[in-house]
């Protein structure tokens, strides 16, 4: 299997939108066990890890396409003006 773009992404949000699903399913599960209402620590450490985990991803990905668009842009304009002083 190639691992291309498209793939990669799939897999990272699919992953980040699984922890953040166990995190909240395991936090309200927290608050059914005994005792009633009461959130063990390890739960809300878990729901932070998720939290986190699934920030991190989404929030990465996002940094890494608006770099990447940035340095398009920055690099198109700068062969234009090149092109066109040769032009000149």
């Amino acid at each position: 299997m190639k691992w291309n773009k498209t793939t990669k992404e799939i897999i990272s949000y699919s992953f980040a939108g699984l922890a953040l699903l166990f995190g909240l399913i395991l936090t309200a599960w927290g608050f059914s066990v005994p005792p009633i209402g009461e959130v063990h620590s390890s739960i809300q450490l878990i729901l932070g890890e998720m939290l986190t985990f699934t920030g991190a991803v989404i929030g990465i990905s996002l940094h890494v396409k608006n770099e990447i668009g940035k340095a398009k842009e920055e690099l198109t304009e700068a062969l234009k003006q090149k092109y066109l002083e040769n032009q000149e």
